[in-house]
């Protein structure tokens, strides 16, 4: 679970930054000995599934408040 911390920035970091963009998640993956494409490709991938998830539970949560 990520927490606000001091200024709005996550308190965990990636690669030394506490609100990472994309390409500091895959350099994280490349300092810690991944190729570049498997992270770019693990970075998608996570993204994908998270963006469905998201969409399916505001999908179930809408259709639980509308039913009588």
């Amino acid at each position: 679970m990520i927490s606000s911390g001091f200024k709005g920035s996550h308190s965990t970091t990636i690669n030394g930054h506490g609100n990472p963009d994309n390409d500091k998640l895959i350099d994280a993956g490349v300092k810690a000995g991944l190729k570049e494409k498997e992270c770019k490709r693990i970075y998608l991938e996570t993204k994908e599934a998270t963006l469905n998830l998201v969409s399916f539970i505001q999908k179930r949560f809408h259709k639980k408040r509308n039913e009588p």
